[in-house]
């Protein structure tokens, strides 16, 4: 049995090449407001180690790769946050995805991938050994919170901003024994609905 063809719609789109703006607009409605910023703290971090050391231009100029991964590998080193503490390793990971997403936006070695060991051996190395170190000292591991105690339960139980006297209390109450015996976080409150309580 043959199946019937549907006629064409007709379209009245009329399609034209975008514009350089329409690209952009796109390009930059797909960015992460905290990682833009995230980019831009370590940048105008490694920019100011490289001003320091007598270094001319921003790292987007360096046109040789070995000259790429030798700054790079040196900031690594010497790194320290204002106070002369090291940064912890999570610091140190970020850098390196800030400078990669930045490379690969303006520098005319894109595209770049400092995380590459064949790319970058001797970045690879360096970056390896200074998160060695890091772990050694202790940077990381970050402690969570410790758990609240029986005693504190009842205090914060027995505040009067708690009370279940008031519809705000009533409601305060219930957000905390929804994070205490739920373990619901921030948000996760709201998006309760009503069926999802049953008998």
């Amino acid at each position: 049995m043959k199946v019937p063809r549907k006629n064409k719609i007709s379209s009245s789109v009329v399609y034209t090449k975008p514009t350089k703006e329409q690209k952009e607009y796109y390009k930059q409605k797909s960015v992460v407001e905290n990682t833009h910023l995230s980019t831009n703290n370590w940048l105008k971090k490694f920019e100011k180690y490289r001003k320091t050391i007598g270094l001319a231009g921003n790292c987007e100029n360096i046109t040789n790769l070995k000259d790429l991964e030798e700054q790079i590998s040196d900031y690594v080193t010497v790194m320290k946050q204002q106070n002369g503490e090291e940064y912890s390793i999570s610091s140190i990971i970020n850098v390196m995805h800030a400078l990669n997403r930045h490379l690969n936006m303006y520098s005319p070695l894109r595209p770049v991938d400092l995380l590459d060991q064949k790319q970058f051996p001797d970045l690879h190395l360096i970056l390896d050994g200074k998160l060695k170190e890091l772990a050694e000292l202790g940077k990381g591991v970050k402690n969570g919170s410790s758990p609240l105690t029986i005693e504190e339960c009842q205090q914060i139980l027995q505040s009067p901003i708690l009370t279940q006297e008031t519809p705000s209390g009533l409601l305060k109450r219930i957000f905390f024994y929804n994070a205490l015996f739920l373990g619901l976080r921030g948000g996760e409150h709201y998006k309760l609905k009503f069926n999802h309580f049953q008998k």
